[in-house]
C-alpha cells in the first residue's frame, strides 16, 4: 500500500544498521517514526549493492499513525518559531495546494509571542505533547543524534536552523515531531561542543564547531527553554529507555539479528565502504552502547 521507499546509501554508516537501530528506539519509547528495513538495488540487472530502505513521510504514513485524523497538514523542517507563509506552505508535504497553514500559525504565534519560560512552556503545552516531546528528546540524547532538532547550524551566529525533522497536526493546532535522517547516530564526537539542549549559556550569539561549520546553543532556542524548564518527564523518559530499549543486552541482541540478516548483501563486492569493514563498523557500533549509556547517564545526574 505504499507509494514511495526512500533508498539510502548509508555513506557515512558502513555498518548499514545505524537508521534501523535509531527509528526502532523511538517507536519503542511512542514516537512516530517511518520503517526501515534493507534491499539489494539492482538497476538493468547490476547490482549496486545494499541500501537502506526507509519508508516515505507522506499521507499514508499519517494515515498508518493517526487513522482518527489522518488527513493533517505534514510539515518538513519547519520550525515552530518559524513565522512566514511562504516558508510555511513550501514545508508542506501534504495538502500541499490547499492546506490550511492557520494552525501553524497560531502555533508560532503562540511561540513566539511568549514573554516568560514559563509563558513559553504553557504555549509549547497547549500546541504539542510535552510528555511525547520528553520521549523524543531521551532517544535523541541517546543516539547522539548530531544531524537532528538539537543542532542549529549558522554562519556567524546571526542566524541559525536545525533540520531532518518534521512535524504533525495530528489535531487542529497541535503538532507533534517526527524524526528523520538518523544515519549520523551512534558515535560520540568530541569536536562537538555545543552545549546540551538543557543549558542556556551566558552568550546565545556564541558558535561553536559543528562538522565543517558552526553551531548555535539549542539551549537558547525557545523549544528548548520550555522543554528544559521541567525536565521531570524528560529524566522520566531517560530512566525508561535505559532500563527498556536501550539496556546493553537488548541493543546486543538487536545489533547481533540485524548483522546475521544483511552480512553477506553488506560484505558483498557491490556495496561499498567508506572508512572500513563492515565487521569492523558493527563492532564498533557495538562498543559505543555502554558509552551512550554513559553519557546519557551523566546527563541525567545534571552532568552535562
Amino acid at each position: 500500500g505504499l507509494k514511495r521507499l526512500n533508498l539510502h546509501a548509508n555513506r557515512h554508516d558502513d555498518s548499514r544498521m545505524k537508521e534501523r537501530l535509531a527509528y526502532d528506539l523511538y517507536r519503542a519509547m511512542g514516537v512516530a517514526a517511518p520503517r526501515a528495513s534493507w534491499a539489494t538495488v539492482r538497476v538493468n540487472g547490476q547490482s549496486y549493492g545494499l541500501y537502506g530502505m526507509v519508508e516515505e513521510l507522506d499521507g499514508r504514513f499519517t494515515a498508518d499513525r493517526w487513522p482518527e485524523h489522518p488527513d493533517g497538514n505534514l510539515y518538513k523542517q519547519l520550525w515552530p518559531t518559524d513565522t512566514g507563509p511562504v516558508a510555511m506552505r513550501a514545508a508542506l508535504r501534504t495538502n500541499e495546494d490547499a492546506g490550511d497553514i492557520s494552525g501553524f500559525q497560531e502555533f508560532s504565534g503562540a511561540i513566539n509571542s511568549a514573554n516568560t519560560v514559563a509563558e513559553l512552556r504553557e504555549a509549547l503545552g497547549a500546541h504539542s505533547d510535552l510528555d511525547y516531546w520528553a520521549r523524543y528528546m531521551a532517544v535523541d540524547d541517546a543516539i547522539l543524534n548530531y544531524d537532528g532538532v538539537t543542532y542549529f547550524n549558522t554562519d556567524d551566529g546571526s542566524w541559525s536552523h536545525n533540520h531532518n525533522y518534521y512535524f504533525y497536526e495530528d489535531a487542529p493546532s497541535h503538532f507533534l515531531p517526527i524524526p528523520w535522517d538518523v544515519e549520523s547516530t551512534f558515535w560520540i564526537n568530541p569536536d562537538h561542543a555545543a552545549p546540551h539542549w538543557t543549558v542556556v549559556p551566558e552568550d546565545c550569539s556564541a558558535t561553536y564547531p559543528y562538522w565543517s561549520g558552526l553551531a548555535t546553543a539549542p539551549g537558547c532556542d525557545p523549544v528548548f527553554l520550555a522543554l528544559a524548564s521541567d525536565l521531570a518527564p524528560w529524566r522520566a523518559a531517560v530512566r525508561d529507555l535505559l532500563d527498556g530499549p536501550f539496556a546493553v543486552d537488548t541493543m546486543h541482541e538487536a545489533i547481533d539479528r540485524h548483522e546475521a540478516l544483511i552480512r553477506e548483501a553488506a560484505q558483498s563486492p557491490d556495496t561499498p565502504t567508506r572508512s572500513g569493514s563492515f565487521a569492523s563498523a558493527v563492532a564498533n557500533t557495538r562498543s559505543t552502547i555502554p558509552g551512550l549509556r554513559s553519557r546519557l547517564m551523566q546527563h541525567l545526574d545534571g552532568e552535562r
